[in-house]
């Protein structure tokens, strides 16, 4: 109905509110029990006069607002104070958590931290073990001769030597990383044996010295920064290439050479457009290339030619089709017929006439004829999306039925058998016919049209 804004002395507000709510070491306040101040929606009374805000804000120490409005729809209030550090905390977690937030989540750090970082100082050693050993391994003159011999003292003293100086070596990038950054004694670190003096004058040179080796240094660890101008260069290189590669590819296949160009395609990368640039070029090369290719991919795997072994035994009958081997199995009907596609002549010598049904079905599989004419059986079919898992043992049967005019005369003795086996039967729409109907031992002939 109207903003009001009014100027009054901080000392009288704080004298008027005070009896209302007694908050001073926070809460979360809902409404007021006992009563409260209702005003002020737009505006109200804060440090410099400003205008009340109902937004989320921090208030300094020593201002004022009339708070908790009933639009507003409750308010938090966490005094800062040290004193009052366990309470605030708790009642900061219960705004998060009327906020929709996860209160255990929250991090308290009033000792001070920095979250998600680590000091972790990388130097490392300049000598390994192995290098120890090393110099224990001496020749020596033995009539003449050329003798090996390991000499246990030199790798003793090698180690205390070896480990006096890695110590010397972490101390100087100690101060290093301390001076001018952990970056520089890391790229110091990097030029191992050979920086050790460099390490050493850096650690304990003059201000001046250790600055421009620091500034060197960085120069050495520094990188290219990324331009748009370059991205295009390079992504505008590799779709070249990509296209280069992709009609090298288009070629071999046209020239008959789909093996090869299948196996360069899977490989995809800068060796495999390489050698289809080559095939192109000479196609009497390419064509020994694709008969290895055509034997490579031919060729089953071991965990394939288990799975091979598997179907073999699971055609049992001249009945057996890829379904119900895949039901024995519990081999995938896709991978049965790829791996049938590699073993055709196996399978047809290890079973006679035994595998006729499972070869029909692989047939169709991959002429992507399969149930072409209708019918009531196990097995897969095919469509354009692939190969289509059909009448698993769990659905007790299911029918395929195509519907192409041309398959009505298979299709509908199916469509018969299907209804008969749910109890109903079927009425001809393109011709009227009797239907007759018993009830109560009375017979009613009834005619049917379309």
């Amino acid at each position: 109905l109207g903003t009001s804004y009014i100027n009054v002395q901080y000392r009288k507000v704080e004298s008027s509110l005070q009896p209302a709510f007694k908050q001073a070491r926070g809460g979360v306040v809902d409404y007021y029990a006992q009563g409260g101040i209702r005003a002020y929606a737009d505006g109200g009374m804060e440090a410099g006069d400003r205008p009340n805000q109902h937004i989320a804000q921090i208030a300094p120490a020593g201002s004022y607002r009339v708070w908790g409005e009933r639009e507003t729809e409750g308010e938090g209030y966490v005094p800062f104070r040290r004193s009052a550090r366990v309470r605030s905390r708790a009642i900061t977690e219960e705004i998060v958590r009327r906020l929709g937030g996860d209160p255990s989540t929250i991090q308290w750090n009033a000792e001070g931290s920095v979250t998600d970082w680590r000091y972790d100082p990388q130097t490392g050693s300049l000598y390994s073990p192995s290098d120890a050993g090393q110099a224990g391994r001496k020749t020596k003159k033995v009539k003449g001769k050329d003798v090996s011999y390991f000499d246990l003292g030199a790798v003793e003293k090698k180690l205390k030597s070896a480990s006096k100086a890695t110590q010397s070596w972490n101390r100087d990038l100690e101060k290093v990383a301390e001076r001018v950054g952990g970056d520089v004694a890391e790229a110091l670190a990097s030029m191992g044996v050979e920086g050790m003096k460099l390490a050493d004058k850096m650690a304990n040179g003059s201000t001046k010295y250790i600055n421009e080796m620091a500034a060197a240094l960085r120069g050495l660890q520094a990188t290219a920064k990324a331009t748009l101008g370059d991205y295009t260069r390079q992504l505008t290189s590799a779709n070249k290439v990509n296209q280069k590669f992709a009609s090298d590819l288009a070629r071999l296949s046209a020239l008959g050479y789909d093996d090869l160009a299948a196996q360069l395609a899977a490989q995809g990368d800068e060796a495999a457009q390489q050698l289809a640039a080559a095939a192109v070029k000479d196609p009497s090369k390419a064509k020994k290339a694709d008969a290895a290719a055509k034997t490579a991919n031919n060729a089953l795997t071991a965990d394939q030619v288990q799975s091979l072994v598997q179907i073999i035994a699971a055609i049992t009958t001249k009945t057996t089709g890829i379904h119900d081997v895949a039901a024995k199995t519990g081999i995938g009907e896709d991978q049965i017929i790829a791996i049938a596609n590699k073993s055709r002549g196996q399978i047809k010598t290890s079973l006679g006439a035994r595998a006729d049904r499972f070869l029909e079905d692989l047939r169709k599989a991959n002429a992507g004829k399969a149930y072409a004419d209708g019918g009531i059986r196990a097995g897969i079919y095919a469509t354009q999306g692939g190969i289509i898992r059909f009448a698993e043992p769990q659905t007790g049967g299911e029918a395929y039925l195509p519907l192409s005019p041309a398959k009505r005369r298979t299709a509908m003795p199916v469509l018969a058998d299907v209804a008969r086996r749910f109890g109903v039967g079927l009425t001809d729409a393109q011709a009227g016919r009797p239907v007759v109907i018993v009830q109560n031992g009375d017979t009613i002939t009834v005619p049917v049209t379309t």
